[in-house]
């Protein structure tokens, strides 16, 4: 129970930050840069590989938590809206990258190869995310093992 509280408690503080941020972003107007960062977020598909990543992430959350009701997990998803992400996201692109990044960037992605990557990124994060996981996984049962020699008592 604890576990759930804990968790229901950042997602709230996270969701609420979120909130913060994307007002106080939106009282200033948007300036061409801004303007060209959410083409390159709209042309990359980075606010629905967010919402495919975030619905992934549910998942493991709900084989981890199974004491948390599924209409908890349902709930949340239906709050999960690309618009905040991408909100979010300008500003972190707009302080790492120049103008000039920006529309080279654009012209990649509208090239040929720029727009097949975009098709398969999708894929790639969802098989990435997979051997992420088992990668972590091993890790951990080495980690185990590691544990588990060091406190067995010597022959």
């Amino acid at each position: 129970m604890r576990t759930l509280l804990a968790t229901i408690g950042v997602l709230c503080v996270l969701g609420g930050a979120a909130r913060a941020e994307t007002t106080t972003a939106q009282k200033q107007p948007e300036t061409q840069k801004q303007k060209d960062i959410r083409k390159l977020l709209k042309i990359t598909g980075s606010g629905e590989l967010g919402t495919q990543v975030m619905s992934q992430m549910i998942g493991n959350m709900k084989k981890a938590m199974p004491q948390v009701p599924d209409k908890f997990w349902s709930d949340f998803m239906k709050e999960v809206h690309t618009d905040e992400l991408v909100d979010l996201i300008v500003p972190v692109y707009d302080r790492n990258l120049t103008q000039n990044d920006v529309t080279e960037l654009i012209r990649f992605y509208e090239s040929p190869t720029g727009k097949k990557f975009v098709s398969v990124l999708p894929k790639i994060t969802q098989e990435s995310m997979g051997v992420g996981e088992k990668w972590g996984r091993d890790l951990a049962m080495k980690v185990m093992a590691k544990l588990q020699a060091q406190q067995a008592p010597p022959k």
